[in-house]
């Protein structure tokens, strides 16, 4: 579980429960509802969240609207790894 909680804990839950179930959630809860508010049906963005061992996370979402106010599909890719490898063959060169 890229977040740390089962997927089926997360499925049909309100963006503004994130951070009741973990205050490590709240800055991704927030952009998740603000991109809701916006209304654009399909979104791309990234964002980092400490997780509650203190290591940064890196994320990519990509989000989409249902039809008919039927809610929101958010896919996450952990980018962490990632990045850090991008990183460390900058400073190789």
């Amino acid at each position: 579980t890229i977040l740390g909680i089962a997927a089926d804990a997360l499925t049909g839950l309100a963006v503004g429960e994130l951070a009741a179930r973990d205050a490590a959630l709240a800055p991704l809860g927030a952009l998740l509802a603000a991109r809701s508010d916006e209304g654009a049906p399909e979104w791309r963005e990234e964002i980092k969240l400490t997780r509650a061992d203190g290591e940064a996370q890196l994320l990519m979402l990509r989000g989409a609207l249902l039809p008919d106010d039927a809610g929101l599909v958010v896919v996450l890719d952990d980018r962490t790894v990632l990045d850090a490898a991008q990183r460390e063959a900058a400073w190789s060169e």
